[in-house]
């Protein structure tokens, strides 16, 4: 039953290795957050001019020059 031993010992330092500091995954998922709140609202914002531009189009093309 020795052999529990080594495997302890592995998982420990594994633990150890693999442990963040919370301040830092703190930061992180501020960034993320961050981040996603950016990408929300450059895409309504991506939205709202392509809309924009697809109403220029619509009455653009609804204007005939020979009716002037």
């Amino acid at each position: 039953m020795g052999t529990d031993c080594p495997d302890k010992t592995d998982n420990h330092i594994l633990d150890e290795k693999s442990a963040a500091p919370v301040g830092a995954i703190d930061q992180v998922l501020a960034m993320l957050g961050d981040l996603s709140d950016r990408m929300n609202r450059m895409e309504v914002a991506r939205k709202e001019q392509s809309e924009r531009t697809k109403r220029g189009h619509r009455s653009q093309s609804s204007v005939r020059p020979w009716e002037l």
